[in-house]
């Protein structure tokens, strides 16, 4: 296999690695492009590489997924604990009451109405809200 050749191959294969978004389908592409390559020594043992950055340029992508899932979980986290915080200090300020207090009235509305906390502090921000606009208004 002349230089030119080869060259044009490893792009071939180099294009199919950037590109990759199945695993599978790229490996079995970059082993036909090896077969078309049979015979060179140099070549077959860059195949070998590329199928080998592949496979971890897959487990990089998998492990990618599953720390972006965690930070949306730790997002959605923060953003109840944001709306619990402030629903807190809705219920404290109008009602004169501890943080504790306050935190507690949010439990048991919850437990009574069977909704989730966050539920229960994102009502209490609109009602809060709805409030604040219609004394501006």
């Amino acid at each position: 296999m002349d230089i030119s050749a080869l060259t044009q191959a490893a792009f071939r294969i180099s294009n199919v690695v950037a590109n990759a978004k199945d695993l599978r389908s790229a490996v079995e592409e970059i082993e036909s492009l090896a077969r078309e390559g049979e015979g060179s020594v140099v070549f077959c043992d860059f195949v070998a590489q590329q199928i080998d950055n592949l496979t971890k340029l897959d487990d990089l992508r998998q492990r990618n997924a599953a720390v972006r899932y965690q930070v949306l979980g730790m997002a959605s986290e923060i953003d109840s604990r944001k709306a619990m915080d402030r629903a807190r200090g809705i219920l404290a300020r109008r009602y004169r009451v501890s943080d504790d207090d306050a935190d507690a009235m949010l439990r048991r509305q919850s437990r009574q109405s069977g909704r989730n906390l966050r539920d229960i502090a994102a009502s209490i921000i609109n009602a809060d809200n709805s409030v604040r606009v219609r004394r501006t208004a």
